[in-house]
């Protein structure tokens, strides 16, 4: 994720958030489906259990006497076959060897054995419905495909089965299945168009916000590197955001404004002023009029703070490893290199001067252009590191 940009960052928060609504989509939806198809098993064992109570009741008659169990048998089929729900759906009646007892609408299949018969996918249907019916629990479903009345086409169907132990009979009905995948399919479009347009203004807006962040940003960061360049002929973008953004903005406008004040020259004597002495060197610059020097070790700075009490000490290998405190006490001004260096200088409170080095490209010391662009964010921080100089060694040097 850190490599990523901020335009990437809220690309990748839009397609989280378009998955989102595709996912909760998908869980409604077979949630739904799921609730419906519950719904049909649960209108099915209601009315095959009504049918078993009229074969009980049959059963019933002839084990009291009132009429023989060759009667109750016929009376129980024919009320059976009588029977119609939603107008055309029926009931079917057979035994655990696979024959057909009644068949409510298929007459011609009564008496015949189907253990054999297949619907148009090989599924030996009958001879489930009897493992259905065989099973722990006397009932079950089994689905099929298996034509409507008056049709030869085969159509999905879930059927539940019953079993009347004492005649062995297997009771069934069932209900076709594509009424279902019709109002589901119906569903999926009416949510396609909702989620689509969900979807269209998550990511405008996520465009929008991304567009209104990222190029501002962007503008900053050129901006900062036109500074470290020493281009300060420009105009900072987005000081007028309300905003972190607008903060950062004028921070570097802060930058921009130091960089045009008038040059300072500034006398490097590092490495014993090049071999010469630092001492006389130093004092030469000094009655020449030069205020400021840079040199590489707190030693040498130590040394020079004796030769020029007055004089503005720079060191260019930062505060480590003698540390902040002792180049406060010695009123050396370190140039800061690393962010590390920036937190121990800013823990002094401000009351101490430093110098920030920016690495622009050559890699020889200094914080990164990101990190340089966060400082420069950072209003509080920048206030307590009380920075005189912002410098770079250029990257085409």
């Amino acid at each position: 994720m850190k490599k990523l940009s901020i335009g990437m960052r809220l690309g990748a928060l839009s397609a989280v958030f378009m998955v989102g609504v595709f996912a909760l989509a998908a869980a409604f939806l077979y949630l739904s489906n799921q609730m419906l198809n519950e719904q049909r098993q649960g209108e099915l064992i209601s009315l095959t259990d009504s049918a078993l109570s009229q074969v009980a009741a049959q059963h019933a008659r002839a084990e009291a006497g009132e009429i023989t169990m060759e009667q109750a048998q016929t009376t129980a089929m024919d009320i059976i076959r009588d029977v119609r729900y939603r107008d055309i759906e029926y009931f079917f009646i057979h035994d655990l060897d696979g024959n057909m007892i009644m068949h409510a609408v298929r007459p011609d299949l009564d008496g015949q054995n189907l253990s054999d018969l297949q619907d148009p996918n090989g599924k030996y249907l009958f001879r489930e419905l009897i493992v259905a019916a065989s099973s722990p629990e006397r009932s079950g479903f089994v689905d099929y495909y298996w034509p409507r009345a008056g049709s030869d086409e085969p159509v999905h169907k879930l059927s539940y089965v019953a079993q009347f132990e004492p005649w062995g009979w297997a009771i069934g009905t069932g209900l076709y299945t594509d009424d279902l995948t019709a109002s589901l399919m119906a569903k999926a479009g009416k949510f396609a168009v909702i989620g689509g347009l969900i979807i269209l203004f998550g990511a405008a807006a996520g465009w929008w916000i991304g567009r209104s962040i990222s190029r501002p940003v962007r503008a900053i960061t050129s901006t900062m590197q036109e500074l470290a360049d020493g281009n300060t002929d420009l105009t900072v973008p987005a000081r007028e955001e309300a905003h972190e953004i607008g903060a950062m903005a004028n921070a570097v406008e802060v930058f921009r404004e130091n960089a045009v004040k008038q040059a300072e020259m500034a006398g490097v004597v590092k490495g014993n002023a090049y071999g010469i002495g630092l001492e006389p060197v130093s004092q030469a610059l000094w009655k020449a009029g030069c205020k400021t020097f840079f040199v590489a070790l707190p030693q040498e700075a130590f040394e020079l703070r004796g030769y020029l009490p007055e004089a503005s000490i720079y060191c260019l290998g930062g505060v480590t490893p003698t540390g902040a405190a002792d180049f406060a006490s010695q009123k050396v001004r370190p140039v800061l290199n690393t962010m590390d260096e920036v937190h121990e200088w800013a823990a002094l409170g401000g009351d101490h001067q430093a110098a920030l080095h920016v690495d622009t490209g050559m890699t020889r010391l200094g914080i990164t252009m990101d990190e340089a662009v966060a400082l420069a964010a950072d209003n509080g921080l920048l206030a307590r590191l009380n920075l005189t100089h912002v410098m770079s060694h250029l990257a085409c040097a």
